[in-house]
């Protein structure tokens, strides 16, 4: 057997091992969120209509996904189940993560064997080192969850690796095209975080081109790096500010504008700190690479300061933002690839200083590889404990477990089934889950908190600090909507309710009565709503 071939074998044993772990780990969550649905409904009224919106005719950006979107309205173009789809693309997103990751890996090795750069030196000692970060990150509890969960976080998280990669490469080959330029603008266009990633880079490129060869003026290669981002990006967002008419997307006017999330944004990263402390700590052991004074460690500390600068700039405007209410900081999984990238450098560090050790004479006599063995095992353990938390728990603290979150999205889908088989087509809804069940009824939705809705988006104050919950529909604007159905917050129960008496006090005056209706698609559940009388819809229209 050659040994390319063998090789071949070789890397493909290696690259099973973290793939297999990701795919049951993944499939350990195995869930949908609600607000995926959001993206779905968009997707569905493209193909479907031609619209790109959430109510047919009604211009609103209610997303910040646009390429996610895309990708799912292939899907149903295809006519593939939206859920299976959405999963199914996500799985092998984080999977194609794993192995960009590994190939980076030997990208850095390549960069810090070559002193400095452009250089064609390939070094291939200790490659067998470069499968310890996809396996950190397999391990990883808040990678496993969001490849799940119906949303863009695996998609945007692959781009942003592959343009950080591509990146590296071409700063160590100097010639050919840069296509990193184009996968940032790939990433932009999944999520706005992108263009943070791209400026800080573009800001890395000018510095490191002067401090390297005395150029801090861009150059041609600067120019078409910058071309090929653009390419995509300036259409596109030409095309959302004429469609849509404003220049962020309603989310943000709905989550962000003129709402203080410092404090939730604080506890969102301590919470991310504290539940992800191993890999914090062991990163601590990049810094005797980079310090040195071999050759390579002016291109290591450029890399790692690259690479710090990106976590620690998408962590400051996480907690701007206020992080976010979903378990397991799916916010900080796009930066978890190069932050294994450095623990596993950080490891291999820790191997070096333990032989060193083992080989003084007058240190104690000990198994390296015993003690790398119980260092490998705390690691499974952690995740393996974080991950049980998180499959297991509720909703508390203003934080939604993997658990509630399925279950929301799977009562929701029944009741927008439900919908969808009972109402008459032309009813409308007033809910503040405006996912699952405005997606499987396809009733004309007003959501309350208004994050598909401009009226609550740019006139309702914020009354709460949840992020994505901070503003909600007044009675009286409601009321104005006049819906054929209050849905609210869906209430979905094992027996048949009367429902609460406040509700019933705030709503049953203004022309809607209490229906509890079996759900067919849940059997032994209810679901309460308040649907609208014919005398309250003459009573609502004639105000």
């Amino acid at each position: 057997m050659s040994p390319p071939v063998r090789n071949g074998l070789v890397w493909l044993l290696l690259m099973a091992i973290p793939l297999v772990v990701l795919v049951g780990h993944t499939r350990y969550f195995n869930f949908v969120n609600d607000d995926a649905f959001i993206s779905f409904r968009y997707a569905d009224n493209l193909v479907r209509i031609g619209e790109l919106n959430f109510n047919p005719g009604q211009r609103v950006e209610g997303y910040t996904n646009f390429l996610w979107t895309i990708v799912v309205a292939l899907g149903l173009s295809l006519g593939c189940e939206v859920v299976g789809w959405a999963l199914g693309v996500a799985l092998i997103c984080s999977l194609g993560t794993l192995i960009v990751v590994q190939r980076f890996g030997m990208t850095v090795d390549r960069l810090v064997a070559a002193g400095d750069w452009p250089a064609d030196h390939k070094n291939t000692a200790g490659a067998s080192w470069r499968f310890v970060a996809p396996a950190l990150l397999a391990l990883a509890s808040p990678f496993a969850c969001w490849t799940s969960g119906g949303l863009e976080t695996a998609l945007f998280t692959l781009l942003v690796t592959a343009a950080v990669w591509r990146y590296w490469a071409e700063r160590i080959g100097g010639a050919g095209i840069p296509w990193s330029g184009m996968l940032f603008a790939l990433a932009a266009m999944t999520r706005p975080e992108g263009f943070l990633f791209f400026g800080l880079t573009a800001v890395h490129r000018l510095i490191d081109n002067g401090a390297r060869g005395g150029r801090w003026l861009p150059a041609r290669r600067d120019w078409a790096w910058l071309g090929l981002f653009l390419l995509p990006t300036l259409p596109h967002q030409v095309w959302r500010i004429s469609y849509y008419g404003y220049l962020f997307p309603n989310t943000y006017y709905a989550k962000v504008s003129g709402v203080d999330h410092d404090w939730r944004g604080l506890l969102y990263l301590q919470n991310f700190v504290a539940n992800c402390k191993p890999w914090i700590v062991l990163l601590l052991l990049v810094v005797p690479r980079s310090a040195s004074s071999a050759p390579g460690a002016r291109a290591s500390r450029s890399l790692y300061a690259h690479l710090l600068v990106l976590v620690l700039a998408l962590a400051v405007h996480v907690v701007r933002a206020g992080g976010d209410f979903m378990a397991l900081h799916r916010f900080f999984v796009p930066v978890l690839p190069l932050l294994a990238l450095m623990l596993a450098d950080g490891l291999r560090n820790l191997h070096a200083l333990l032989l060193a050790l083992r080989r003084q004479r007058h240190a104690p006599a000990f198994n390296v590889f015993a003690v790398e063995v119980v260092l490998a095992l705390v690691v499974v353990a952690h995740f393996g404990w974080l991950s049980r938390a998180h499959t297991t728990g509720g909703s508390g603290g203003g934080i939604d477990g993997v658990p509630f979150m399925n279950q929301f999205a799977r009562d929701n889908a029944a009741v927008g089934r439900w919908l969808a088989a009972n109402a008459d087509p032309d009813a409308t809804i007033a809910t503040t889950a405006a996912g699952a069940v405005p997606y499987y009824s396809r009733l004309r939705t007003f959501d309350m908190h208004g994050l598909t809705e401009p009226s609550i988006a740019h006139g309702a104050p914020p009354l709460r600090s949840r992020p994505g919950h901070s503003r909600t529909a007044t009675t009286e604007q409601v009321l104005e909507w006049a819906p054929t159905y209050y849905v609210g917050v869906p209430a979905v129960y094992s027996h048949k309710s009367d429902g609460n008496a406040a509700e019933r006090r705030r709503w049953e005056p203004q022309g809607y009565r209490w229906r509890v209706v079996p759900l067919p698609d849940l059997p032994g559940r209810w679901w309460g709503f308040f649907e609208r009388t014919e005398d309250g819809a003459t009573e609502v229209r004639s105000e």
